[in-house]
């Protein structure tokens, strides 16, 4: 959803969260990957269920583009919700007592 927010409101911004959230998805899929091939699952599966975690992604962003399109205060919204879902995610898992 931050991807097609962020290209509503700027093509500077849109690209800047697209770089991080790539150079983020990197050892995302790399964590989920190597589990499973120690695991013994077969490589053909292993990549089919990493590129299909990947592409709730492109499907965020084709949801925050029609969503943001709508107007300003929309592509705020959006962002912000993004923003607090990140947000709320990271400090869980780097605090978990954190509530």
């Amino acid at each position: 959803m931050q991807f097609g927010s962020g290209f509503e409101a700027s093509l500077k911004l849109g690209l800047s969260l697209a770089i991080a959230i790539c150079l983020h998805d990197i050892p995302e899929g790399i964590s989920m990957a190597v589990p499973m091939k120690n695991g013994g699952m077969k490589p053909i599966k292993v990549i089919f269920y990493v590129i299909l975690s990947g592409i709730t992604t492109g499907i965020g962003a084709l949801f925050g583009a029609i969503i943001g399109s709508i107007s300003e205060q929309v592509i705020s919204l959006c962002l912000s919700f993004a923003a607090g879902a990140m947000l709320y995610i990271v400090s869980r898992r780097i605090n978990p007592r954190s509530k």
